[in-house]
């Protein structure tokens, strides 16, 4: 198994369907090996794109 930290830019790649790393990102969040971490600051930094993005 893997485990990943990932940070608030996979976050944003993961919705963002228009961006060339959004497959890649797609691949990684649904590959059942990978154990996936983040942090509460990628949250919040990750809201706040999506709030004030739009």
């Amino acid at each position: 198994m893997n485990e990943i930290l990932f940070d608030t830019n996979l976050l944003i790649y993961a919705i963002d369907e228009e961006s060339k790393y959004y497959n890649s990102v797609q691949q990684l969040l649904n590959n059942k090996e990978n154990k996936l971490f983040t942090t509460s600051k990628n949250v919040s930094e990750f809201w706040v794109y999506v709030v004030y993005s739009g």
